[in-house]
């Protein structure tokens, strides 16, 4: 293989397709990327075996071949570099060329490398705007981390009504989006946090194209673009409309901005005795004190705190939470104002508007019952 390239171009096809690697991994073909030339490029292609992407760079190809370089030196060695690249390959080693830099990498066998997959014959598609690609990195915030919960640890997209729904949710908070996107009888599937992660970086400007065949997932947007191929999460996701509650007519509307830096406060005092995530309590009463809300530390938190804050306020109400399961979660809605709403009981879930967006809905588990009774007696 030998072609001849912009230094530049190349350093980001490689870096895009490193994202694929696994960080944890020193040796292994794994931590290498193949380069294959042909017509009038050059496809660079990483893996850890869950996920792969293939990215390419316009070349002058001067012969046509495959070579497996180390992927993290490779990406150091371009980065540096500007102008034309030359680079030979044989058997066992690549020779860099570029100005009067010459470098030399080991090779590893082309055939070697691990051809990911492609999907089979009626694949679905969906086309992702980059609103909606905006849209999924909300949902995937509220995916589960813990590894003991592995049908947790994505984002399920299924149809409903005609339309694609995004749901993520770790079993405390949840996040649920429906799309304008057309999906009659699709098969609902569970793309993995990272693989939304990675899709979120290539595609949030352009949007991409995503088709799934039941077993994997593939986004792409157009032939210059880097692609991505994925496995799905073998599980069942949870029946998640039992814990989605109707909007309550009692609610609150907050400044987001002003909300969060009031759980700010109360952190900086709870934190210090109890080092863990404290509880906090709302209550409001439009009749009594129109405008005003009531935010109060939980008693066990360690500290003592108790903030008014003005807000638009119907009916009564009263309802408890993690002040950081909170925090984050208006954190990743990303909206100027949200409305919160809880039926009368305490113990039901908290329902999480971000403003002007109906599409959205997402939901807060309560946590300190007995504390939140006991402030609002």
């Amino acid at each position: 293989m030998k072609i001849t390239t912009d230094a530049g171009a190349l350093a980001g096809a490689v870096s895009t397709a490193l994202r694929a690697c696994p960080a944890k991994l020193k040796t292994g073909i794994l931590t290498h990327l193949r380069l294959r030339a042909a017509g009038s490029g050059v496809g660079i292609i990483g893996t850890d075996l869950d996920v792969a992407i293939e990215a390419t760079a316009a070349a002058r190809v001067e012969s046509e071949g495959a070579a497996v370089l180390p992927a993290e030196p490779l990406a150091d060695l371009l980065a540096d570099m500007s102008g034309d690249a030359v680079i030979e390959t044989d058997n066992r080693a690549a020779t860099i060329r570029c100005s009067r830099s010459r470098f030399k990498l080991p090779a590893l066998p082309p055939e070697d490398f691990p051809e990911p997959p492609a999907l089979r014959d009626g694949a679905v598609a969906w086309e992702f705007t980059a609103g909606d690609i905006a849209a999924l990195r909300i949902v995937n915030s509220a995916s589960s981390d813990d590894w003991t919960r592995y049908n947790l640890r994505g984002v399920h997209l299924h149809g409903l009504g005609g339309r694609l729904v995004m749901v993520a949710a770790d079993g405390t908070m949840l996040i649920y989006e429906r799309t304008g996107i057309a999906c009659p009888g699709a098969p609902g599937i569970i793309v993995p946090r990272a693989a939304v992660d990675l899709i979120v970086r290539l595609y949030a400007r352009c949007g991409a194209t995503l088709r799934t065949d039941g077993t994997r997932i593939e986004a792409a947007a157009g032939d210059a673009a880097p692609r991505l191929v994925s496995k799905l999460i073998d599980g069942v996701f949870p029946d998640y409309r039992q814990v989605l509650p109707d909007a309550a007519s009692a609610g609150v509307t907050l400044d987001t901005a002003e909300f969060a830096q009031a759980l700010k406060r109360f952190v900086a005092v709870a934190v210090q005795k109890t080092g863990g995530d404290p509880g906090a309590v709302i209550t409001w009463d439009a009749k009594k004190s129109p405008g005003d809300i009531r935010l109060v530390l939980g008693r066990r938190g360690g500290g003592e705190g108790d903030d008014i804050l003005n807000a638009e306020t119907a009916g009564a109400g009263c309802t408890s939470f993690k002040i950081g399961q909170m925090a984050a979660l208006i954190g990743a809605l990303d909206a100027p104002r949200v409305r919160l709403s809880a039926p009368g009981d305490p113990s039901s879930p908290i329902r999480v508007d971000p403003v002007g967006r109906p599409s959205m809905i997402s939901v807060v588990m309560p946590f300190r019952i007995a504390v939140a009774e006991d402030v609002a007696a």
